[in-house]
């Protein structure tokens, strides 16, 4: 009843967010199809299965920006895909990559300027290595999340200034991130000046010679702490590095680790700052678990004056 009565204001929505996990929830708001002329922003999760469900939300005249969660060309939902700027996309599986699901809808994302592409797995697995496609011109983006690698291969984007890495495989080999962005970069003639990754392995990014701000996020590591595998010495115009970890009662091992990175990212400590030729001009390490900031960590800000630490309770 609730969402009947919801469907019948949809006139009105300027925001929607959704978790349709059965049929019935999905026949519900099927009367809003053609009736939402003011929605700008929509939020869907779980897959529709029904086709005449599928193109619910596809007459959205000011619809610009969309989550869209489990997505598949053939059992997923139909959006005015031509007219967002901001798209969040999760792949359901593989077969949606080798099929060219995927490889058909980009060229309708040419207004796109976010676009984050996710995976529904821990693992992307495809027999004979990595789908390859010819890339696909988005003028537009500016920002593009991917879960692998090799996804940027897939784009040529020329205004594309930040790109985020969302690895959640659980490999023990590095993540090598440096042939795909500099193959983008020569192919797109895009300056990267944001690189982020959320990822429990140890990566290399290369020279790049733009990049102004990195992101390290091992929050879901599996060995936990900080992985000592930062080098910054091939990003000469980086300013600012940002380290988020979780904080756990093992004080002494995450100061160990924390500084074993700051090491190895050639950080200059308080006795070389004033030699030192780095531009950078802080490292923010965020906390995750606990109030306040330990002892034995002052003692690492103290050593590296340009770290700052920010707590975060979970």
């Amino acid at each position: 009843m609730a969402l009947e009565m919801l469907s019948a204001c949809s006139h009105r929505w300027r925001t929607a967010d959704f978790y349709l996990s059965c049929d019935w929830q999905v026949d519900s708001i099927l009367p809003c199809k053609g009736k939402l002329p003011t929605l700008e922003w929509l939020k869907l999760r779980g897959a529709v299965c029904h086709k005449h469900a599928q193109c619910m939300f596809e007459v959205a005249p000011r619809l610009t920006r969309a989550y869209v969660g489990l997505w598949t060309n053939n059992h997923g939902w139909i959006l005015p895909w031509t007219q967002l700027t901001e798209l969040t996309l999760t792949i359901n599986d593989g077969s949606i990559i080798e099929n060219g699901d995927v490889l058909n809808l980009l060229p309708m994302l040419h207004n796109v300027k976010e676009l984050r592409l996710r995976y529904n797995d821990d693992k992307m697995n495809f027999e004979g290595g990595f789908p390859r496609f010819v890339p696909t011109p988005l003028n537009q983006l500016r920002v593009l999340e991917v879960p692998h690698p090799a996804i940027l291969s897939w784009f040529e984007a020329p205004s594309l200034c930040e790109i985020y890495f969302t690895d959640y495989q659980y490999y023990d080999e590095p993540l090598d991130v440096h042939g795909q962005i500099s193959s983008l970069i020569q192919r797109s003639s895009c300056r990267i000046r944001k690189l982020s990754f959320e990822t429990g392995r140890k990566f290399s990014v290369g020279m790049l010679n733009d990049v102004e701000e990195l992101v390290v996020d091992y929050r879901n590591s599996r060995h936990g702490g900080v992985c000592p595998s930062i080098d910054i010495s091939a990003l000469p115009k980086l300013r600012l590095l940002n380290i988020i970890c979780s904080i756990h009662e093992d004080f002494e091992s995450l100061t160990n680790s924390l500084t074993a990175a700051l090491k190895s990212a050639r950080v200059p400590t308080r006795s070389e700052c004033l030699s030192s030729t780095s531009l950078l001009e802080r490292v923010t390490v965020g906390l995750q678990g606990q109030p306040n900031i330990p002892d034995r960590l002052l003692k690492v800000a103290d050593e590296w004056p340009v770290v700052v630490f920010r707590t975060q309770c979970s």
